[in-house]
């Protein structure tokens, strides 16, 4: 739902005039990734909130129709918010009156996700705004990413996303710097 456009400084965003209840998301075709590293900025001009979705399999009409996580800024409740979707909602973590939350604000936003643990930052991109573990066996493992907003008008903007490396790499390049000294 909603007008998706591009403006002309490259920012990808959504207009809403009359919320269409049919949700407003857009799926990258990019390969599935399980653990990364997703970040942007997002400004919710007006209504409810706006973020990024990842994780994301099975899309399809409606603001909830993917199975998937979502991280994103709750404009209505001055809060960041952490979510999974399984065609319906799941808040599992948000943060209530966060710092520099209002309309029009560009919150710079980034999720870390490796394996079934989870960060997510805000604003301030030293220290987590949630830090989670998800202990569902519907916790999502590998998928798509996007940015989804609901009954809000939203742009995104310096979208990056990266692979993290697994953790048995990491390992292996700490114990060889170990015994080279």
């Amino acid at each position: 739902g909603g007008n998706w456009t591009v403006d002309a400084q490259k920012r990808y965003g959504v207009t809403i005039s009359g919320w269409s209840g049919l949700g407003e998301k857009s799926v990258a075709s990019a390969a599935p990734r399980a653990d990364l590293v997703y970040q942007g900025t997002v400004v919710v001009t007006s209504g409810n909130d706006a973020g990024f979705i990842f994780r994301v399999t099975n899309p399809s009409t409606g603001a909830d129709s993917y199975n998937g996580y979502y991280v994103g800024i709750s404009l209505g409740q001055r809060s960041v918010v952490l979510g999974r979707a399984n065609g319906a909602w799941t808040q599992l973590a948000a943060t209530p009156n966060w710092p520099g939350i209002a309309a029009g604000a560009t919150i710079p936003l980034r999720v870390i996700a490796s394996g079934t643990h989870l960060e997510v930052y805000a604003g301030d991109m030293t220290t987590p705004a949630i830090v989670f573990d998800d202990p569902s066996p519907l916790a999502p493992v590998s998928g798509a990413i996007g940015v989804r907003g609901y009954a809000s008008s939203f742009r995104v903007d310096d979208l990056l996303m990266a692979a993290l490396p697994p953790v048995t790499e990491v390992a292996e390049v700490r114990l060889k710097t170990l015994g080279g000294l």
